[in-house]
C-alpha cells in the first residue's frame, strides 16, 4: 500500500546528542509524527540516531575548523580571500553532492533546516542546503537557535567579498525559505540586520510524559556517587549542560566551594531537606557535571578540572551519561534524565542560551533551579514568573584563568544565602510543583504543536 503520508527531512550538523539543539530536534520529530508525518534525520558525523551521515558537515573537522578561523580573522589578508572562497566552494559541493543523492532518494516535501543558516562554524554548508533548496524547490524552515554575530569571535569581518557570502547564505533570502528563531531578541536582531521577519518557535518540553524516577537501571547511581565521595547525606546539585564557556559552569563551582569552605551548612545540621532528605553536622553540598565537552570546549574544561583539582566536591560523570540509556564497550551508560531523580537541585548558570533548554528539564523535574539572569533569560523566561535562586547578572573576569569568570564574594554570599534557605522550607514544594504548572502551561509540547502547524501552513503556502 502506498505511504500517503508527507515527509520532513530534520538536519543538523548532530543529532541523538544531550546539546540543546539535538534535543529540540526529537522534540519536533516526535510531533510530527504526532501530525502524521513521516521524519529522517540528516547530521554531521558525530551523531547518534541518524538516518543519513553526511561526513564534511562537521564543524570539528580540523580543515573546516580553520576555514572557519580564518574566515572571521579580523586580520584576514586580501590575498587570502580568493583561496579561501574556494576553499568553502570545493566543501559546499562534498557536502551538495552527498545532500543531493538524499534528496533524490527520499524526496522530502519539507526540509527543517537546525542552525544550517545561522551558525558561524560551518558557512559552507550553508551555501550547500540552500542551492539544494532551491534546486529541488522544497518548502524548508531554517530554524536558528544561534547566529553568528551573537559571538563576538564571529564579529569582526571587515571585507566586502565576505560581508556578502554571510549576506547571501548565513541566513539566505528565498522564495522557499520561511525563518524561525528561539527568542524576540534574536527576532528583533534578525530584522534589524537583514530585514528577514521570522517566527519566535521557544525551547519546550513534554510535560505530560511520566515523571523520571528512580528504578532498578538507575539505582547503582546511588553506589557510583558514593564511589566519588558523595555520601547520602549530602547536597547535590546537577550541572546538566555541556560544557563551553558560556555556560559559567565555574560560578556553581564557586558556589559550591564557598558553602563548604565556610560550613554555612552546620547550622543546618539533624535538618531535613525539602524533600525529606536529611542532613547531618558532615554533610557537604556537592555539584555533579554530567554534559560534554565539544572540540571548542577542551580548553575551556581544562581549566574548569585545573580550578577545581583542590576541591573534591566536583564531579565530572560525562563518561557515564548520555542522552539515552545503553551498554557501550561493557560500560554501562544512564540517561541524561536519569541523572535528574538523584539530585537535589539544578544548577543554570550560562551567561548566554538562546534560550532555556536545562530551565525547563529542571521544572519539569521539579527541582530548585540556581540560574544566572543571562539576557534572554530576562525578556523570553523571567516574565512568566517561574520561581528559582538568583546568581544575579554580573559577573567579573578570572584574571587566573583565559575562559573562566567569577562573582563577587557579595553575590556569592547572597545566592548561598537564598539557595540554602530555599533547599530547608518545606514551602519549596509548592514553589516547584507552581513552576510545573507555568511550564505546562506555557512551554509544553502543545505549545510547540502549535507552532509547527502554523509552521507548516505557511510551507503549504510556498507550493
Amino acid at each position: 500500500m502506498k505511504n500517503n503520508k508527507k515527509k520532513v527531512m530534520l538536519a543538523h550538523y548532530r543529532v541523538g546528542m544531550t546539546d540543546g539543539v539535538s534535543l529540540e530536534i526529537d522534540k519536533r520529530r516526535e510531533i510530527l509524527r504526532q501530525l502524521d508525518y513521516d521524519t529522517f534525520l540528516v547530521s554531521g558525523p558525530k551523531s547518534n540516531n541518524s538516518d543519513y551521515i553526511i561526513d564534511t558537515l562537521n564543524f570539528d573537522d580540523a580543515k573546516i575548523n580553520e576555514l572557519t578561523q580564518t574566515f572571521f580573522d579580523k586580520n584576514i589578508e586580501e590575498k587570502d580571500i580568493e583561496p579561501l572562497l574556494k576553499q568553502l566552494d570545493i566543501i559546499s559541493v562534498e557536502i551538495k553532492t552527498q545532500l543531493r543523492k538524499i534528496v533524490e532518494k527520499e524526496n522530502p516535501d519539507y526540509i527543517f533546516a537546525h542552525n544550517i543558516f545561522s551558525h558561524g562554524r560551518h558557512i559552507a554548508a550553508s551555501k550547500a542546503f540552500l542551492e539544494i533548496i532551491e534546486e529541488f524547490k522544497i518548502p524548508t524552515l531554517g530554524m536558528h537557535h544561534d547566529f553568528y554575530f551573537e559571538r563576538p569571535k564571529y564579529t569582526h569581518v571587515r571585507n566586502a567579498n565576505l560581508i556578502a557570502y554571510l549576506n547571501k547564505y548565513i541566513p539566505p533570502v528565498s522564495k522557499y525559505i520561511r525563518h524561525a528563531v528561539i527568542n524576540t531578541i534574536a527576532k528583533e536582531a534578525l530584522f534589524e540586520r537583514r530585514q528577514i521577519p521570522s517566527i519566535v518557535i521557544t525551547d519546550t518540553f513534554d510535560f505530560d510524559q511520566q515523571p523520571w524516577q528512580k528504578d532498578d537501571y538507575n539505582k547503582d547511581l546511588v553506589e557510583i556517587f558514593k564511589s566519588k565521595g558523595i555520601n547520602e547525606n549530602d547536597i547535590t546539585i546537577l550541572q546538566a549542560t555541556r560544557i563551553v564557556s558560556r555556560k559559567s559552569i565555574e560560578f556553581t563551582i564557586e558556589l559550591v566551594n564557598y558553602i563548604n569552605e565556610n560550613n554555612l551548612l552546620s547550622k543546618y545540621a539533624n535538618k531535613a531537606l525539602y524533600n525529606g532528605k536529611q542532613i547531618n553536622k558532615d554533610s557537604k553540598i556537592h555539584l555533579i557535571i554530567v554534559g560534554y565537552a565539544e572540540e571548542d570546549g577542551i580548553e575551556y574544561l581544562n581549566e574548569l578540572k585545573d580550578f577545581s583539582k583542590d576541591y573534591p566536591y566536583i564531579h565530572f560523570l560525562s563518561n557515564i551519561i548520555q542522552s539515552e540509556r545503553s551498554f557501550n564497550n561493557n560500560i554501562k551508560h544512564y540517561s541524561l534524565w536519569d541523572s535528574y531523580c538523584y539530585v537535589d537541585a539544578v544548577s543554570y548558570p550560562s551567561t548566554f542560551e538562546g534560550w532555556g533548554n536545562q530551565f525547563i528539564e529542571a521544572v519539569f523535574a521539579r527541582l530548585p533551579i540556581i540560574c544566572y539572569e543571562y539576557p534572554v533569560f530576562k525578556t523570553d523566561i523571567k516574565p512568566f514568573g517561574y520561581n528559582y535562586i538568583s546568581l544575579g547578572d554580573k559577573y567579573i573576569d578570572n584574571i587566573a584563568y583565559k575562559e573562566l569568570k567569577s562573582l563577587n564574594i557579595e553575590q556569592l554570599c547572597k545566592t548561598s544565602d537564598n539557595l540554602l534557605k530555599c533547599l530547608f522550607k518545606k514551602e519549596t514544594n509548592d514553589l516547584i510543583e507552581e513552576n510545573f504548572k507555568i511550564g505546562r502551561e506555557f512551554h509544553s509540547f502543545t505549545s510547540l504543536k502549535n507552532n509547527l502547524k502554523e509552521v507548516l501552513y505557511k510551507l503549504n503556502e510556498i507550493k
